[in-house]
């Protein structure tokens, strides 16, 4: 059935959606590796958007289960210097319980400091539902905070890839862009008034600017390539980083949180019933977990059936973001548009490696 996979890259290629795709899957046996590229892109490094937060889920569990950090406990029980959310508990900031917001935005403040400020004085907006990148952003900077380094969340995370022979992922700062491997989204349009802006984004730099204002913020910012990604999802499926008891937390009920187009789980989507809305497929199990980033990215880890699949892709290249999906006004498609087309792909993989449980 590889054929049909690579059929379907081909086409999301040829009829322009994105320049370049890959696509990763496997179990620990084997792994495929399937791209219009062929095998060469296997190194290539995708910024990973905010497929970035699974990495950080795995650090803050990591952490909760060998006791340096529980999250279980409340803000207030670690510091002061968020006197808005001193009574909430770690894991809402975890699983999109609260609606957060800041003064001002962060990603137009111009520097780190006035970026952490803002976040010192975040505040609930709302206990509504809802998808942001706040609250990890507040977990991270409280753990830099309370362990005296605004690089301690960036070094636990690289020293637990490392250990598990994740070798070329790194946040976009640490970037060696001199080896030319790099994905580069040179270009995007976004809808203001109206108008059709272009905004560059220099090759090797995170295409998010909250995470180029604060670098090591743990919601986006990561680059990495399938090969790494391999590693990661068979380091996670087997236990080796986290046990499986702890990653349990994941698929604990208590954590379920409903919108009308998302089931949330801790930093991830979970399997929702609505396939319309699921970001896991049908032939996934419930022990299911998957993010997709807003480049165009996408990852899926399958506790139950032991598989996984990621999808490198550069969705924002010559496209219009943050414009209705319905309006037709410019030649360029829009972003939502790929979500669809890639939501085929990651049918198509699903059905592929799940087709023994089925029979």
């Amino acid at each position: 059935m590889n054929h049909l996979v690579l059929n379907e890259a081909n086409s999301i290629v040829s009829e322009k959606w994105v320049t370049e795709i890959v696509a990763a899957y496997g179990n620990a046996e084997t792994t495929l590796f399937i791209s219009p590229s062929g095998n060469e892109i296997k190194e290539r490094q995708w910024d990973l958007a905010s497929v970035t937060k699974l990495f950080s889920l795995v650090s803050i569990l990591s952490m909760h289960e060998n006791k340096l950090f529980s999250i279980n406990k409340r803000v207030k029980d670690y510091t002061n210097k968020y006197p808005n959310l001193s009574d909430i508990y770690i894991y809402d900031l975890m699983n999109f319980s609260l609606e957060l917001t800041t003064s001002s935005r962060i990603d137009t403040c111009g520097n780190y400091d006035y970026a952490i400020d803002l976040l010192h004085g975040i505040q609930i907006k709302s206990s509504k539902t809802t998808y942001s990148d706040m609250g990890v952003m507040v977990i991270v900077q409280l753990l830099n905070e309370i362990n005296q380094s605004e690089f301690f969340f960036r070094d636990y995370t690289y020293d637990l890839l490392r250990r598990v022979n994740v070798k070329n992922t790194h946040w976009w700062k640490d970037l060696d862009i001199g080896k030319g491997n790099i994905e580069n989204y040179d270009s995007e349009y976004r809808c203001i008034d109206g108008k059709l802006i272009k905004i560059n984004t220099p090759i090797g730099t995170c295409h998010d600017p909250k995470a180029r204002i604060v670098p090591y913020s743990g919601h986006s910012g990561l680059f990495s390539n399938t090969t790494d990604i391999t590693a990661f999802a068979n380091a996670l499926l087997s236990g080796r980083i986290i046990s499986l008891e702890t990653l349990s937390i994941l698929f604990d009920n208590k954590y379920d949180i409903w919108d009308e187009t998302h089931h949330y789980g801790l930093l991830c989507n979970k399997k929702h019933p609505n396939t319309e809305f699921s970001e896991i497929p049908i032939s996934c199990s419930d022990n299911s977990i998957a993010i997709s980033g807003y480049t165009g990215t996408y990852f899926l880890l399958d506790f139950e059936k032991n598989i996984y699949i990621f999808i490198g892709a550069n969705r924002i290249h010559n496209r219009i973001t943050n414009l209705n999906h319905e309006d037709r006004r410019f030649e360029l498609p829009c972003t939502k548009d790929y979500v669809f087309r890639k939501d085929v792909l990651v049918n198509l993989i699903a059905d592929e490696l799940c087709e023994p449980h089925n029979r």
